[in-house]
């Protein structure tokens, strides 16, 4: 009886949990729309996770959905190869660099800086 007791209340509170708010600031698009950009350079993902792999499978799988929105991607892996030639071989290097000096380097409209983040529960 009580073990029914725990999980109908592991179960009430798992929906309870689950049941967010949507978000009350949607993100603003408007500027990004505005400068109407066509290329992306997808920079070295900082790794804040416990897994040494992260970056590599999350710069392989990231592309992909991007370049289906319609931008063209840089090839993450020649990108990195670039940014190892030119002296930013680490990930925080590349996100302290001028955005000035890499948008120069590629050409590009936009770069894309990402910080790896694990969610443990």
């Amino acid at each position: 009886m009580v073990n029914l007791r725990i999980a109908l209340l592991a179960s009430v509170l798992g929906v309870l949990i689950g049941c967010n708010p949507p978000a009350t600031n949607p993100s603003d698009y408007t500027r990004l729309r505005a400068e109407n950009p066509r290329s992306i350079l997808v920079v070295p993902v900082i790794n804040r996770t416990v897994d040494v792999t992260a970056p590599d499978y999350y710069l392989a799988t990231i592309s992909r959905p991007v370049a289906e929105r319609g931008y063209y991607v840089f090839p993450v892996n020649l990108v990195k190869h670039v940014l190892e030639d030119d002296g930013l071989a680490d990930a925080n290097l590349v996100h302290q660099a001028k955005p000035k000096r890499l948008g120069e380097l590629f050409g590009v409209d936009t770069i894309l800086y990402i910080t790896g983040w694990a969610v443990l529960l």
